[in-house]
């Protein structure tokens, strides 16, 4: 068996038709190099969410957003695009 891989840079097949938000925080994360254990410890929220933001299946309230963004060192203009 190969060497186990990191993670791709691209953006997943799965996700390319979510919006911009959900597409940049997911880019966002991958360039940090965070788990989205590693991200949502960092931003206090639970990993769920992360998980369902980035799958596009809640959209995250602007208190979330900004717990994100400070947690992946970024201004909020950036996540939203």
């Amino acid at each position: 068996m190969g060497a186990k891989k990191g993670p791709k840079m691209g953006v997943p097949r799965s996700i390319r038709k979510r919006d911009k938000k959900q597409i940049m925080l997911y880019k966002l994360r991958m360039e940090k190099g965070f788990s989205q254990r590693e991200l949502a410890d960092r931003a206090g929220v639970q990993r769920n969410t992360v998980m369902l933001i980035e799958n596009g299946d809640c959209t995250p309230n602007l208190e979330t957003m900004r717990k994100l963004c400070a947690a992946l060192g970024v201004e909020l203009g950036e996540l939203l695009g």
